[in-house]
């Protein structure tokens, strides 16, 4: 069980990260900074100096562009905590294959970037084992109350909306999809996630849509 926990844990964390892959002279997997390569991208401006201290606390993962891994999570959630060497806990959660799977955890790290002079601008790291990734995890734009705020990459192959409630305002929402666009994120492929976990009836309306009502519908059109 330990070691489907581990591989879960690996995939999370591959999930969100950049494909750009190196291997170390002792072959443990590395995975190369984006901000190293921030040059190569179009420009993106970010949310500027931001209170991080504020940004602390439990956030749902509202939408997002496809990845590898959150494909299959449900009702995926962060806690960020700040520590005392001023690096950033981020403890993420979700229930795997269904608003009823296993739940699951994966721990890893983030700091504001030191070259940047921009407290948006954040690495989240993961060192376990032989596994050593960092990404880019840049905070784009926030509501002034800290309530939702929109992540992502300047690669544009990552994007999250993330609110401190479980809903968000559609025109709030549309607006930040917008704006995403207009600066390269392929926005027509972000899915809006389910957070239907706590809720029996939702998530029982969720698993219809999702699946029997498809194979239903595929059956019936042979």
């Amino acid at each position: 069980m330990k070691s489907v926990v581990l591989a879960i844990t690996g995939l999370l964390i591959l999930g969100s990260v950049s494909s750009n892959v190196l291997r170390g002279n002792s072959g443990e997997v590395q995975f190369i900074d984006e901000s190293s390569l921030t040059n190569s991208y179009p420009d993106l401006p970010t949310a500027g100096n931001i209170t991080v201290t504020k940004v602390m606390g439990h956030w749902f993962s509202f939408a997002s562009l496809p990845n590898a891994i959150e494909t299959f999570c449900h009702c995926t959630q962060t806690v960020y905590t700040l520590q005392d060497d001023n690096t950033i806990s981020f403890d993420e959660s979700c229930r795997f294959f269904g608003p009823w799977g296993p739940s699951i955890h994966s721990q890893s790290k983030g700091y504001v970037n030191p070259k940047l002079g921009d407290t948006s601008k954040w690495i989240n790291e993961v060192d376990k084992g032989p596994l050593h990734v960092k990404a880019d995890y840049w905070i784009l734009r926030i509501d002034e109350d800290y309530k939702w705020m929109l992540v992502g990459q300047p690669s544009r192959k990552n994007l999250w909306v993330l609110s401190r409630v479980k809903e968000m305002d559609g025109n709030v929402y549309l607006d930040l999809l917008d704006w995403a666009k207009s600066y390269g994120f392929d926005t027509d492929k972000v899915e809006i996630n389910d957070q239907t976990c706590e809720n029996p009836n939702k998530a029982l309306d969720y698993l219809m849509d999702r699946t029997v009502v498809p194979v239903l519908t595929h059956i019936r059109n042979q």
